[in-house]
């Protein structure tokens, strides 16, 4: 029984992470500081790639950015923060592209309501 369900999943996972299901995840982490964190995922592969976290504001526009960091070779993953306080409430869009595409690879959507994040459905 072990084995069917073996030979069942890993070709399943194998087809999932060749198929590159990149994502991005947002949430509030509380230390001395509040932030909001980003984090980008998706499949490893040999080469550095540039990644650009594109955090855009629906309701105040003066509050958005863009910054592109690096995503070094045989990394799965990376991240871009800001600092909560200051920061605009209502709904935000967080779209990530790789090495300056312009279609994203992976799209976030949230309402910011005081220090609360509710994540909204895709």
């Amino acid at each position: 029984m072990h084995i069917a369900k073996l030979i069942v999943l890993i070709p399943l996972i194998y087809a999932t992470s060749a198929l590159g299901l990149d994502r991005v995840e947002c949430r509030v982490i509380e230390t001395k500081i509040e932030k909001l964190v980003c984090t980008y995922e998706t499949t490893r592969v040999d080469f550095d790639r540039s990644v650009t976290f594109l955090w855009h504001s629906l309701e105040h526009p003066q509050d958005d950015r863009e910054r592109t960091i690096t995503l070094k070779a045989s990394h799965g993953s990376v991240y871009d923060y800001r600092f909560l306080r200051g920061r605009a409430q209502g709904s935000w869009e967080v779209s990530v592209r790789v090495d300056g595409s312009y279609e994203p690879s992976a799209l976030h959507e949230f309402t910011l309501q005081d220090t609360n994040l509710q994540n909204t459905e895709l």
